[in-house]
């Protein structure tokens, strides 16, 4: 299994969830606005669509990482001249946790949002158009037993940010290459 999510500040975000087989794979992801509806759709029933559509792709496994990285936007950047941030663990989870419309509020007496705070770390802010997405990925190995896969990138106006040397207190933003990004989404995917 593979799944995907992803928000920004101004409120636009991606959801969606595949299934990879050893000969076939399906992914089902938010659907874009059709414009010039006659009716709008009825999303009473629907809760990950904002507009209630959502969109099959069936497709070959090996597609499936340049299918989410074309879902997530990745492409060339610039490559932050930065050093890698440490943070609060919690504050990073904080932020891929978090509901853009958090991040644009005012904040609360007890100090911004944790995401306010990443951004911050990495000299973001909420103007310059930040927007956040995780792929996780799930599967069975010869034994049975789960492995997992997780790429978390933080996409700010002066390039990506990727999540690194997480544990239970620490999560290190590392400022990554397109093609660094791409690597590792390739390693969160099954041998």
């Amino acid at each position: 299994m593979v799944s995907v999510r992803g928000a920004a500040v101004d409120g636009s975000g991606v959801h969606g969830v595949g299934w990879l087989g050893a000969e076939s794979a399906a992914l089902l992801l938010d659907a874009p606005e059709v414009p010039d509806t006659p009716e709008p759709p009825d999303t009473s029933k629907a809760q990950d669509a904002p507009d209630g559509l959502v969109e099959l792709a069936c497709l070959v496994p090996v597609s499936v990482p340049a299918a989410v990285a074309r879902v997530v936007g990745l492409g060339p950047r610039p490559v932050p001249g930065a050093v890698p941030v440490p943070l609060p663990a919690a504050e990073v989870d904080g932020l891929f946790g978090a509901a853009p419309e958090e991040l644009s509020g005012a904040a609360p007496h007890d100090g911004p949002p944790a995401g306010l705070r990443v951004l911050a770390a990495v000299g973001a802010s909420t103007a310059d158009g930040a927007r956040w997405w995780e792929a996780a990925t799930r599967w069975p190995d010869a034994s049975g037993n789960t492995c997992t896969g997780t790429l978390r990138v933080l996409d700010t106006a002066d390039g990506l940010w990727a999540v690194t040397g997480a544990d239970a207190r620490t999560a290190t933003l590392t400022p990554v290459s397109s093609t660094a990004a791409w690597r590792l989404l390739l390693r969160s995917f099954p041998g």
